[in-house]
């Protein structure tokens, strides 16, 4: 059955549509397959194209960040979030990408968001370090990190407003891309408690935004607390999984 009920209360008709269309997949031998680019150009898209002579169904992109390793070093010693600047953790190529994925979205293509790079990269040893960092419920979360997730989200918000504000009206967005390996919040239950109330917190700032053409899609590495972390059907509207490998098996 089709089931018209996303995460987003504010989601656009088109959302609805693409959330229908991928729920018909369900009960069918068929699938939707795509490519990966790094927002600046469509090269890896193009090539598979031009070698097999049909569009890919779906396009995906990153937003990525530069400066937030400020956070390791300029701002090592800094001790309120007025003392971050404002380039910390700023986009760098938020124009490049939305202008691909309009591209792409006006071909028709799925759509497929997520911006997770710099976080990852510095998670462990400032945002995480193997405690609830980001969740406000946590009266001893390292306010400075805190900020800087804060003020790292409101850019994406921003980027996002901006792409739907072009006339995309809905994609798909992956919030903490395989954050459920252990590496990230260590291995107790109570890492798995924090990470599903961080990934909540993380989908109602956008619901809030007021965006409207999100689709909150869980994307866990595979094999590694996946079930344990998962936020529940009321903060997912789409399931998938990563996986790396070199054996063409």
């Amino acid at each position: 059955a089709v089931m018209l009920d996303p995460v987003n209360p504010r989601a656009s008709r088109e959302a609805k549509n693409l959330l229908a269309y991928l729920q018909t997949l369900n009960d069918s031998d068929c699938f939707v397959t795509g490519t990966f680019d790094m927002a600046t150009n469509s090269q890896v898209y193009d090539a598979i194209r031009e070698q097999f002579g049909v569009e890919p169904g779906l396009y995906s992109a990153r937003y990525t960040v530069n400066t937030g390793e400020k956070l390791l070093t300029a701002h090592a010693n800094a001790v309120s979030a007025e003392e971050l600047d404002e380039d910390v953790l700023a986009f760098t190529n938020v124009e490049q990408a939305n202008e691909q994925l309009k591209l792409h979205y006006e071909r028709g293509n799925i759509l497929l968001v997520h911006s997770d790079s710099i976080i990852r990269n510095i998670c462990s040893r400032i945002l995480m370090q193997n405690r609830p960092e980001l969740d406000s419920t946590n009266p001893e979360r390292d306010l400075l990190a805190y900020a800087a997730w804060v003020r790292y989200q409101d850019n994406l918000i921003a980027a996002l407003r901006q792409l739907e504000d072009a006339g995309v009206k809905a994609y798909l967005w992956r919030p903490w891309v395989e954050f459920n390996y252990h590496a990230f919040f260590g291995t107790t239950e109570e890492s798995n408690e924090a990470f599903v109330r961080v990934f909540r917190q993380t989908v109602d700032r956008m619901k809030e935004a007021g965006l409207t053409g999100f689709l909150v899609t869980y994307s866990p590495g595979a094999a590694s607390a996946t079930p344990d972390r998962y936020p529940g059907n009321a903060y997912a509207d789409v399931l998938s999984v990563t996986l790396y490998s070199e054996n063409p098996s």
